[in-house]
Formats: C-alpha cells, sequence, structure tokens
C-alpha cells in the first residue's frame, strides 16, 4: 500500500501515530502536530467499530472465564488485563484499516474562501477550474491574463484532440524559443494536462524555477536560479552582504549535505522575505524541486495545496 504522508508537512504518517490517537478524528502528525483527517464514513465504520468492541468485550469475558482457576492472581486483574488485550487488539486493526485501505484527505485542497475574489461556492470544482485559479494567483495583474488564456486554449483543444503534437505546436506558436513544456510525453493522457499546462505556462513565462535533485546541495547553481527569478519579478537581486552571510552559515553546517540543503532553503525564504514575498515550492513527484515567489497572502492560501494527485505544494525537507 501507498504510504499516508501530512499534507502538510510531507512527513509520513506512521503505525504509532494512529495507535496512539485512538479514533480516526484524533490523529495527528507527530512532526508537525496537524490534524490528520482521514475519508470514510464515519456511520458505517462506528458501527463496525461498535459492534467489535461488543464482540470483543464477550470474547474477552468467554476467554478470561477459561483463565480463572488456571492463573494465580484474582478474577478481576485477570479480566481486566484480557479486556484491555481485546482494547489493543481493536486499535491495531483499526489503524491498520486506516494505513492501508483509507485515504488522507488535503485539508488545504482547496483555496481559502478568504480571498476577496471568491466567493465560498465559487471554489474550484475540478483540476481545470483549481489548476486556472492557482495559476492566476501566482501571476499576478501582469500576466494573469496570457497565463489563463493559454491554460484555457490548452483546456479546450484536450477535449477535442488526441494527438499531443496539436497541442505542443500551438504552445510551441505562444511561447517560442522561451517554451518549457510537458506536452511531448507519448503517455500523457487528458487527467495530466491540466498541470502540464499549469507548469508549461508559468514556467515559460519565467514565473517558475526549477532546481535539479543533483545540484540542490550546490549553492551556486541554487542562487543563480533564485536571482533569475528575482529579476523576472523585478526584485532586488542577491547582494554582497546576503552572499557573505549565505557562505558564513554553509561552513557552519560542515560537509553535512543534509544539513546545507537545509541552511540554503532557510536563506531563500529570509531573502525572498526582505522582498515582502515567499518562497513555494512544488512537488511535482520527481527528483527535481521547482518553487515560485509570491506574495504572503498567496503563499498562506497554497502553501499546502494539492492540484492532483502528483502536484502538490510542499515544504522539503531533507
Amino acid at each position: 500500500m501507498k504510504k499516508k504522508v501530512c499534507p502538510k508537512c510531507n512527513s509520513t504518517i506512521n503505525f504509532l501515530d494512529v495507535f496512539v490517537a485512538g479514533l480516526p478524528h484524533l490523529v495527528k502528525c507527530s512532526n508537525c502536530g496537524s490534524n490528520i483527517n482521514f475519508r470514510y464514513n464515519s456511520y458505517i465504520l462506528y458501527s463496525v467499530v461498535g459492534l467489535l468492541i461488543i464482540l470483543l468485550f464477550f470474547a474477552g469475558v468467554f476467554l478470561s472465564n477459561l483463565l480463572i482457576g488456571y492463573i494465580p492472581i484474582k478474577k478481576r486483574y485477570i479480566r481486566i488485563t484480557i479486556l484491555v488485550l481485546m482494547a489493543v487488539i481493536l486499535d491495531c486493526l483499526l489503524s491498520f484499516w486506516l494505513l492501508n485501505f483509507a485515504s488522507i484527505k488535503d485539508g488545504e485542497n482547496s483555496i481559502k474562501a478568504n480571498d476577496k475574489n471568491i466567493k465560498k461556492h465559487d471554489l474550484p470544482k475540478d483540476t481545470w477550474d483549481i489548476v486556472i485559479e492557482v495559476a492566476r494567483l501566482i501571476a499576478g495583474p501582469n500576466v494573469e491574463v496570457h497565463v489563463i488564456s493559454f491554460i484555457e486554449k490548452v483546456r479546450e483543444i484536450g477535449k477535442n484532440e488526441n494527438e499531443e503534437y496539436v497541442i505542443l505546436n500551438y504552445a510551441e506558436s505562444v511561447f517560442g524559443k522561451n517554451i518549457v513544456e510537458w506536452f511531448g510525453d507519448d503517455d500523457l493522457k487528458y487527467t495530466d494536462l491540466p498541470c502540464a499546462a499549469f507548469k508549461t505556462s508559468l514556467n515559460s513565462y519565467g514565473l517558475m524555477e526549477y532546481l535539479d535533485g543533483k545540484i540542490i546541495f550546490d549553492p551556486e547553481e541554487m542562487f543563480f536560479s533564485l536571482n533569475r527569478l528575482l529579476k523576472t519579478l523585478s526584485l532586488e537581486e542577491i547582494n554582497i552582504i546576503e552572499k557573505q552571510k549565505i557562505d558564513k552559515n554553509i561552513i557552519t553546517a560542515g560537509t553535512d549535505q543534509n544539513k546545507i540543503a537545509n541552511v540554503i532553503l532557510s536563506e531563500f525564504d529570509d531573502i525572498a522575505k526582505k522582498r515582502g514575498y515567499n518562497v513555494l515550492w512544488f512537488d511535482e513527484d520527481s527528483d527535481s524541486y521547482s518553487y515560485f515567489i509570491v506574495k504572503p497572502d498567496v503563499y498562506e492560501k497554497l502553501q499546502t495545496m494539492r492540484l492532483d494527485e502528483n502536484h502538490k505544494f510542499y515544504r522539503p525537507r531533507f
């Protein structure tokens, strides 16, 4: 079964997390402390659990009666021990079922309704709508119209054409030599198109940057990428003082590559915040790290949001 992860911090939800909670709605992430909401029919689940409690109770009473006379301790202690054992068995069964057969809800899997431009009943209903609304928030007023127009056109073409090259030709006609596209995959399905259009549009307009998994530990490469995005947004590039601070912190981290990577990620955040922005990381189920630089209000709306099963915003952990 696929491992369960916390939608907020991307940490693995393990058996102990669920077992200690006792009940599904009480499960919390052991790393960030956020509530983990499983998808299940509460009426069916708690009916089954209630039935199991009754069965295990009578099984416990029956077993304790069998043991009385064979074990030289008081009857009540035998009964209490057996009933506690049955409760542990029930908890183990429930924990096993949740981790292997129930999925985790993404509590922030829709844009928060406090966006003044979005009414609660207008929240996105499918992946296309989610992608378009997220792209609108990231793109900002300068290129919003162009970004949304491109995604809408891909949506329209995708409904009528089965050949990926039709969409690819359209993308090349829009972006020319600046194109960074995801339409050339022979296995691309219609359900993959929303995020492919999302990434192609934002990356080709210079609003999305990548850090390959092989260079994530290389400060120079990472900050070259950051400077390029800062420039696109007309923000101040990294200055000498910031570079010196970065170099000092990297030296303090020693030779541990994980520590170095975490230092650099922290510096990314600090640099963006000094300019009134936040770094928004994007997981697309690959060995590379993509990110955006967005306003704090946009960051708050999107920081743990999922676009589809392979694409979500998150905080990298090493």
